[in-house]
């Protein structure tokens, strides 16, 4: 059969005489086509938001602004890290006032910890990376989600009777995903990848269903000791400042 633009070879010219420009257009325009569906994906998130936008700057915005959270994750070891809980520090150190605040919201912080999980900006905060992974500084979104880890207990989010080591220890399916399922992070903002979202969604549908969360830790009290060996403990497990627990409907 004859081609209607001639020979193969014909078209094989064609194709080497567009120069450079085509192959940087063509290009542009997969690179455009691969980003839609995530503008498209955080476009709809948004609109199913549980803060205000008053709130999620108040709040939200100011760990962008802390300079030092006073730890780092890492993916070897215990991988234990958290911003709620600074164990490398001797004396130990209360959590930075950013992220205080939350814990002292109390139940009233999961919304905004929850809208928080898909922010790709950047904050000060490190992840010494893996075999497969550079170090990175860790979006915000990810800051939230050791938070809400942090002040939430119980089924289904948290496997029961766990001692697990590791990023995302003894989180069941679906509530955790990695400091670095954030990629292409550039002036300050990471594109974020599709099981993010996913774990967003299982949080804000649990959540809003209240039958997710069985347990709030409030802070009530800050508390500094000299050394490691007089952290508090509270009946929950939780090793840091003094915590009360409340609870409400599961």
């Amino acid at each position: 059969m004859r081609h209607s633009f001639g020979t193969t070879a014909a078209l094989r010219a064609r194709r080497r005489n567009r120069g450079p420009w085509a192959h940087t257009l063509i290009n542009a325009v997969f690179a455009l086509l691969a980003v839609l569906p995530a503008v498209a994906s955080q476009n709809a998130m948004a609109q199913q938001r549980l803060s205000t936008p008053a709130q999620y700057a108040k709040y939200i915005d100011a760990l962008l602004q802390v300079k030092d959270f006073g730890t780092h994750y890492y993916d070897d070891g215990a991988a234990d890290a958290t911003v709620l809980f600074l164990s490398d520090k001797v004396p130990w150190e209360s959590p930075r006032d950013a992220v205080l605040a939350f814990v002292r919201l109390g139940r009233a912080s999961l919304p905004l910890l929850i809208d928080c999980l898909d922010d790709g900006r950047l904050t000060a905060i490190r992840f010494d990376g893996n075999i497969t992974t550079r170090p990175m500084n860790v979006p915000v979104g990810y800051v939230c989600l050791d938070i809400l880890m942090g002040v939430t207990r119980g089924k289904p989010a948290h496997e029961p009777d766990c001692a697990a080591d590791g990023l995302g220890a003894c989180m069941e399916t679906g509530f955790y995903f990695r400091p670095d399922d954030y990629y292409l992070c550039w002036k300050g903002r990471c594109f974020v990848r599709p099981w993010v979202f996913a774990v967003q969604r299982t949080w804000r549908r649990r959540s809003s269903s209240n039958v997710c969360i069985s347990t709030i830790l409030t802070m009530t009290k800050p508390l500094r000791s000299t050394s490691n060996s007089q952290r508090p403990e509270n009946s929950a497990g939780l090793i840091g400042p003094t915590f009360a627990q409340t609870f409400y409907r599961g």
